[in-house]
């Protein structure tokens, strides 16, 4: 699947039936003119900001943290 960033909006193309399959089921677009809303969540405190492309609801959930990888003591 690739996302395409145009001027004034955002394209997802799949590349075979398995991304066909994930754009109808998992985003719910399965009729031409179907929607879902694109969000910008920003956080306090942070220098997160995020762009969602929200499918089902709306809701905000902060962005999970990627765990560092290397020095760890036993």
């Amino acid at each position: 699947m690739r996302l395409e960033l145009c001027r004034s909006h955002l394209e997802i193309l799949p590349e075979g039936e398995a991304d066909l399959a994930y754009i109808e089921d998992t985003l719910g677009l399965r009729k031409a003119g179907t929607q879902i809303p694109l969000i910008r969540l920003d956080y306090a405190g942070g220098r997160t900001t995020l762009i969602r492309l929200a499918a089902g609801s709306l809701h905000a959930s902060p962005p999970r943290r990627r765990r560092r990888q290397g020095n760890t003591e036993e």
